[in-house]
């Protein structure tokens, strides 16, 4: 094994969890994703290895790591755009009203007040500006409370599929 080998070795088997941790976060915890982020992650370390500096400060070395995980889904994004489904697609297209909107309900189920409202906003075709305009909050807060409750549904929807 030559020098840059265990260089990379040591790279990855010490931060193997901020890496794995970084393309989880950034794959919006899809597996398929998560496997390709990882994969091109562990090319653009090793491509990288030569910039690596042992010798750094732990908390210097996992920064490093984490912004070549942010590298790698930058670009990963620019080249396949923000998502990874074909344009085409739209997974409402078959269902009818009805039923889309009891599908959303019970995805709504664990959302609480303000969740539920900016739902609606949302599901009527307000903007995020006009939601926060309407909601009487920031651009920033609507962003944060937008967020936990995309991740809410998520976690509805993956209970529901699981049964």
């Amino acid at each position: 094994m030559d020098a840059a080998e265990q260089k990379y070795e040591q790279l990855v088997l010490s931060h193997l969890g901020v890496i794995r941790e970084r393309c989880w976060y950034y794959s919006g915890a899809d597996r398929r994703v998560f496997e390709e982020l990882l994969n091109e992650v562990l090319a653009d370390l090793w491509e990288a290895v030569d910039r690596y500096d042992p010798a750094f400060a732990p908390r210097q070395q996992r920064k490093w790591v984490r912004e070549r995980c942010r590298g790698v889904y930058k670009r990963h994004r620019r080249l396949f755009g923000t998502s990874l489904l074909p344009v085409d697609f739209d997974p409402a297209a078959d269902l009818e009203p009805a039923l889309l909107r009891e599908t959303v309900d019970d995805l709504a189920a664990g959302l609480d007040g303000d969740e539920r409202r900016l739902l609606d906003l949302l599901l009527q075709g307000y903007s995020h500006g006009e939601c926060a305009q309407r909601m009487g909050m920031s651009h920033a807060t609507l962003s944060r409370r937008y967020h936990r409750m995309i991740e809410k549904m998520k976690q509805q929807y993956l209970k529901t599929i699981q049964r």
